[in-house]
């Protein structure tokens, strides 16, 4: 997806570009998004997106906690609106809005189609924003471990000395055979009583 980014020189460590479109990849149903400064001016929007003209407005009813928003003509009504986030939605079902805060106190605001999950859309949104800062983790990309690979490599481990146990003892199935060295295709012994 293109996208038009400033290059101003505080913008240059974040990428927006990157953490926008590792955004829409995990989530199809985030159809846009824009990153904003606090007075609306727009830091990078993707291209099928030009919210500069509503931004500024958009952030000040955001602020004022009003129960309706516009933005590029469509009305979405606010359905939560605190200080950190926002989520409305279209009554005509033509989306949804979600907006958060980044660390770095810019504003992100995303798209939802209509057939999205606007609190998942949130979520995802929220998870984004949250990595826009210098030295922030790409979704994705990140270099470090998950705390569950480590279990998993144990597990893994475990599972391996298990399988060869088993060998040496003569009890392994093959994958061709079932329990008991039965054959998948043969019937299970009949239960003696």
């Amino acid at each position: 997806m293109k996208s038009k980014q400033s290059r101003g020189w505080y913008h240059i460590s974040i990428d927006y570009a990157a953490h926008v479109d590792a955004l829409i990849q995990s989530n199809p149903t985030i159809t846009s998004v824009a990153v904003c400064e606090e007075n609306g001016d727009i830091i990078y929007q993707t291209e099928n997106w030009d919210i500069s003209a509503d931004s500024g407005k958009l952030i000040d009813d955001w602020r004022n906690h009003n129960i309706h928003v516009r933005l590029m003509g469509v009305k979405y009504s606010m359905l939560q609106d605190v200080e950190e986030w926002l989520i409305a939605t279209n009554t005509g079902k033509q989306g949804h809005l979600v907006g958060v805060i980044t660390p770095e106190n810019k504003y992100v605001f995303a798209a939802i189609s209509p057939e999205g999950n606007y609190q998942v859309g949130y979520m995802d949104t929220a998870r984004a924003a949250g990595q826009m800062k210098v030295g922030g983790t790409i979704r994705g990309e990140s270099s470090e471990q998950s705390p569950f690979d480590e279990i998993r490599q144990e597990i893994d481990k475990e599972i391996d000395a298990l399988q060869e146990a088993a060998i040496a003892a003569g009890q392994w199935v093959e994958e061709s055979e079932g329990p008991r060295g039965l054959k998948k295709d043969d019937e299970p012994p009949a239960d003696e009583e």
